[in-house]
């Protein structure tokens, strides 16, 4: 699944909840922000580039692009 903004989309307020995610190798549910990125070194969080992947795989949902609230 790819998830992209449509023109006029604040990325910042986008929210997606996820059901059978998995995050760090645990299986939960999370809230994705598909175009936000977290900043360890700032410890927050800042604009992606605006393409998110998901792929199910073993039963649960992974992406890459954007990061897990």
């Amino acid at each position: 699944m790819y998830l992209v903004p449509q023109n006029g989309t604040v990325p910042g307020d986008v929210q997606v909840s996820v059901a059978n995610s998995r995050i760090a190798g645990t299986l939960t549910g999370a809230t994705l922000l598909p175009f936000r990125i977290y900043e360890n070194s700032g410890d927050g969080f800042y604009e992606g580039t605006g393409l998110c992947t998901l792929i199910f795989t073993d039963g649960a949902w992974q992406q890459t692009g954007g990061a897990w609230d």
